[in-house]
């Protein structure tokens, strides 16, 4: 009897361990999905990125709208070729 009181209580235990690391994942997940949600926001609001914690610049495109949407290729560059088979 004694013995089955001992292996009910380490199961107990088990169970008790694992719902502590169960609840500790879900917390680091949930002050994860916070920062990222504020992060986004302060983003959204200033229209472009937040300053980052290691200190590195962030880069943002200031040329205007007519030279940034420019066209790469030519209009005669990039057209289809019919294939010949040799």
């Amino acid at each position: 009897m004694i013995l089955l009181k001992g292996l009910f209580f380490l199961f107990l235990a088990g169970l008790f361990l694992i719902a502590a690391f169960v609840a500790s994942v879900a917390l680091k997940i949930y002050r994860m999905h916070r920062q990222f949600k504020q992060t986004a926001s302060q983003e959204w609001q200033t229209g472009e990125a937040a300053p980052k914690k290691d200190g590195s610049a962030t880069v943002s495109d200031r040329r205007d709208p007519a030279k940034a949407n420019r066209k790469i290729f030519s209009d005669d560059e990039g057209e289809y070729v019919d294939y010949v088979e040799e």
